[in-house]
C-alpha cells in the first residue's frame, strides 16, 4: 500500500492532464522512487518518477517524465542469462496450468488445456496475442476472472522480462478492452435486476 496515494494520484491528475484521458498501469515501488507507467489517449507510453520527500504536506516530488512503457524492464530482460530465461518460463508454464485449473470451473477451456499441453503457457500466450481471436478472453468476462488469463499473469512484474515491450502492450489493450465490456455487462445486470427487482 502507498503511503499518501491520494497526493500522488493528484499529482500525477495534475501532471498529465494535458493528455486528456490517460490510464495508469503500473506503479513500481523502489524508496524513495517510485518508477509510474501511463499510457495516454493518443498511445503515447510514458514513465513518471517521483521521489518521496517524507514531508506530510508534499510527500511526493516529480523528478522526471520518460518516453516508454517498459523501458526499465528491458534493461532487466537483456541482463536475464539463458538459464535465468529457461527458469522463468516453467514458472510461467506452471501458472499457467494453475490458472487453468481455476477457470475450468468456471466455463469450458479445453482449447486452452490442449495449447498449454502442446506448447506450455509462455508459447500458448505467445501464439495468442499473435491473433486477434481470444475465446479465452471472451468466456472470462462471462464469469468476472479476467485476473485468470495469461495476459494478466504475463503482466506480473516477475514475468515481464519474459515478453517485449509490443506483446507487453498488446496483453494490456486486450485487458483493457474485456475489463470494459465486463464492467458494461455487470451494470447492465444490475439495471435488469433494479427493473425486475
Amino acid at each position: 500500500m502507498i503511503k499518501y496515494a491520494d497526493k500522488l494520484y493528484d499529482l500525477l491528475f495534475s501532471e498529465f492532464k494535458q493528455y486528456g484521458y490517460f490510464d495508469v498501469i503500473k506503479i513500481y515501488e523502489e524508496p524513495p522512487y517510485f518508477n509510474i507507467h501511463i499510457i495516454t489517449q493518443d498511445s503515447r507510453n510514458l514513465t513518471a518518477v517521483y521521489y518521496y520527500t517524507r514531508n506530510e504536506n508534499h510527500p511526493y516530488e516529480l523528478i522526471k517524465v520518460e518516453e516508454g512503457f517498459v523501458k526499465q524492464m528491458n534493461k532487466y530482460q537483456d541482463r536475464l542469462t539463458t538459464r535465468e530465461k529457461m527458469w522463468l518460463k516453467r514458472d510461467f508454464d506452471d501458472d499457467a496450468y494453475k490458472c487453468y485449473s481455476i477457470m475450468k470451473n468456471y466455463d469450458d477451456f479445453s482449447h486452452l488445456l490442449y495449447s498449454l499441453d502442446e506448447c506450455g503457457g509462455y508459447y500458448s500466450l505467445k501464439i495468442s496475442i499473435s491473433s486477434d481471436i481470444n475465446n479465452e478472453l471472451r468466456k472470462l468476462v462471462r464469469c468476472s476472472r479476467l485476473d485468470l488469463s495469461l495476459e494478466n499473469l504475463a503482466l506480473q512484474k516477475k514475468y515481464q522480462p519474459l515478453f517485449t515491450q509490443k506483446e507487453l502492450m498488446r496483453c494490456y489493450r486486450r485487458l483493457d478492452y474485456f475489463m470494459k465490456t465486463q464492467t458494461q455487462m455487470v451494470s447492465s445486470m444490475q439495471q435488469n435486476m433494479q427493473m425486475y427487482g
